[in-house]
């Protein structure tokens, strides 16, 4: 069974997560899993010092990920998805943690509230460019890289100054946008952060933007 048939078959049925970073985490069908060697818990494992900083993540899934960064010390975490179900599972696991997240259901920056600004933004990716073709690719798959996209261009009005951005990145998903890519010739820069290499011989990296630079690497 291929990497990613694998995936689907996980994001296919509900499953209880005992102990994600100290937190339970329920997740249900259609949703993704921060299951042992997913792309949230390699996020997870790279996070910077968030105490006292206003975190978003796009794209929050369970909310494992941000409510994990809620139980390091966040002042404030928004967490946004698109689907129904994935804000129903972020609000039902912030009340069995014990823990308050701001979750708002909306595509991409679109909850966002104006001249709203973050020190982190997160965004764990679907990494598969490909189409979609049933509901579980949902959360895998980003054809042509059309969500990665959108995220880099809007990074530069979502990010404070000297503040930074995490995203996911794998040799199976569309290319990064090159410098001179229009209309990304935003101030900021792309430098990988992690990387790993799987059995499959797939290679999954943790990218970060920050906002300082006046370049793309």
């Amino acid at each position: 069974m291929s990497l990613h048939d694998q995936h689907i078959a996980i994001v296919d049925r509900a499953a209880d997560y005992a102990d994600f970073d100290g937190l339970r985490i329920l997740v249900p069908s259609e949703v993704y899993h921060p299951h042992e060697w997913s792309s949230t818990r390699f996020l997870l494992d790279v996070l910077p010092d968030v105490r006292d900083l206003d975190v978003l993540e796009i794209g929050g899934g369970s909310g494992a990920l941000a409510l994990a960064i809620k139980r390091r010390g966040a002042r404030k975490v928004v967490a946004t998805d698109l689907s129904e179900k994935a804000c129903a599972a972020m609000e039902c696991n912030a009340l069995l943690n014990g823990r308050e997240i701001d979750v708002r259901q909306g595509d991409m920056f679109g909850p966002v509230r104006e001249e709203e600004c973050f020190d982190l933004v997160i965004f764990n990716l679907p990494l598969m460019d490909k189409p979609i073709l049933n509901r579980a690719e949902v959360a895998l798959c980003d054809p042509d890289g059309e969500l990665l996209t959108r995220f880099l261009r809007g990074l530069p009005e979502i990010v404070r100054p000297g503040g930074m951005a995490l995203f996911t990145h794998a040799s199976i998903s569309a290319p990064l946008p090159s410098p001179s890519a229009e209309p990304l010739g935003a101030p900021g820069r792309i430098s990988p952060v992690a990387e790993s290499r799987r059995e499959s011989g797939e290679i999954f990296r943790v990218c970060s933007w920050r906002h300082e630079c006046a370049h793309w690497l």
